[in-house]
């Protein structure tokens, strides 16, 4: 058995595909379009992240730079205080040997003791010496080295001499 199928239900059937297929196509218009402001917006993300990418990289080369520049300097310093520190340390006198005493005045005894190398300057060591300390920590044991800064270098020369 043959079934006839008119010329209106075929007509039908090819206007309900072109339905069908013009809906597919409104939505995959919309979805074309959606993609495309979805790929201009990742577009200029894309392109704010490198610029903002390309000066992170410029700071970080900048404070490089700096960076360098402040080592120098501080090694330069650094060598400008020790050079200072070798230059005071020919201002200074270290004495070994002088026996501790509780309470005493190290600064008296040291003068006197000095005042006894050259007879003659005897009378400026009180203005010629600065400062006298002990180095270190107190030890039952042994006696501290002393330190003698003068304020005048030439009596420490004499004295040295």
């Amino acid at each position: 058995m043959v079934t006839e199928i008119s010329n209106e239900t075929i007509l039908e059937a090819i206007l309900n595909l072109e339905r069908r297929v013009d809906e597919k196509l409104a939505d995959l218009s919309e979805q074309s379009k959606q993609s495309s402001a979805l790929i201009t917006s990742l577009t200029k993300a894309i392109q704010f992240n490198t610029e903002e990418v390309k000066e992170c990289k410029k700071r970080v080369k900048d404070l490089e730079i700096q960076n360098d520049n402040l080592r120098k300097e501080n090694c330069d310093l650094k060598e400008r205080i020790r050079e200072q520190e070798r230059y005071r340390m020919r201002w200074c006198l270290r004495i070994k040997g002088i026996e501790e005493r509780k309470d005493e005045d190290i600064r008296s005894r040291v003068i006197q003791t000095l005042g006894k190398i050259p007879p003659d300057l005897e009378s400026k060591m009180e203005e010629a010496v600065d400062i006298v300390h002990r180095l270190g920590k107190r030890m039952d044991s042994r006696n501290r080295n002393v330190i003698v800064v003068f304020a005048q270098r030439r009596v420490k020369e004499e004295i040295w001499r």
